[in-house]
């Protein structure tokens, strides 16, 4: 790695890396930004994605709570933090954070949360599904196809 000094060029560093499938690298990237600064919310974005994607999903739900204490009134942590927990067949807890995405949804603009309110809906559909509740699964498919795109 060269020398970077502001704290976003390691963000934007870690950005690249990860889009170049290098997770560990852009981990160490994101790992120096939140060291410079603790409240960096992109990097621990993408810290948390990056340790997701290699299914490091404690870790990961670790960065996705400080995501949510930094701004819990986006839904993006949220959103996160259910997949990685229904990662690891932990059904139930994702189940309330989708009911969290689904909850700071609601009044914004359609055309803005339609796929969050559509991601949201479906994963809590196959989260219920694992858990045996079929009826309460298929009742969220179909509040998910009100969102899908066509």
């Amino acid at each position: 790695m060269g020398k970077i000094e502001d704290l976003s060029d390691w963000t934007r560093k870690g950005l690249k890396l990860e889009k170049e499938d290098k997770f560990e690298e852009a981990i160490a990237c994101y790992t120096l930004a939140i060291q410079l600064n603790p409240k960096d919310y992109d990097a621990w974005h993408g810290k948390g994605k990056s340790l997701s994607l290699l299914m490091k999903n404690k870790e990961a739900i670790a960065c996705f709570d400080k995501l949510i204490q930094l701004k819990p009134e986006k839904g993006i942590g949220w959103m996160h933090k259910a997949f990685a927990l229904s990662t690891s067949n932990k059904f139930e807890e994702a189940i309330a954070c989708y009911n969290v995405v689904i909850q700071l949804c609601d009044g914004d603009p359609l055309e803005i949360v339609r796929p969050w309110l559509y991601g949201a809906w479906s994963e809590k559909g196959n989260a219920l599904k694992n858990l045996g509740r079929v009826d309460d699964a298929e009742q969220c498919f179909l509040n998910a196809k009100k969102y899908q795109n066509d």
